[in-house]
């Protein structure tokens, strides 16, 4: 049976390409998303430019809640971690393509 959720949130593994000397580690990053309807969608119809993919990552992503530092001590999930995350190009990327996937029903390939 189909349930209407209020506030529904949903959490990713999503697989960062980190760049490394002589080629990219693959290394997954948990996010937890928000369900966006489409007219919320709607809203954030600007993505070629860096302000418009920033306001669309912050309506779209709850939180990091699995982020550790080169020590392996957990990271606070606050307003700083997101603003790192984000900062980097090739995790934004992967933060836009996983969302998408995600609510259009795409399975990551390969």
């Amino acid at each position: 049976m189909f349930k209407l959720k209020k506030n529904a949130t949903f959490l990713h593994d999503v697989p960062i390409q980190w760049p490394v000397d002589g080629g990219f580690e693959e290394v997954q990053l948990k996010v937890r998303f928000r369900v966006l309807d489409a007219d919320s969608l709607r809203l954030h119809d600007d993505l070629s430019s860096e302000a418009g993919q920033n306001a669309y990552l912050r309506a779209i992503i709850v939180g990091f809640p699995a982020v550790i530092d080169d020590d392996g001590r957990p990271v606070q999930d606050d307003e700083a971690l997101f603003e790192q995350i984000v900062g980097l190009t090739f995790v934004r990327a992967a933060l836009l393509r996983a969302y998408g996937a995600a609510m259009s029903g795409a399975r990551a390939k390969n």
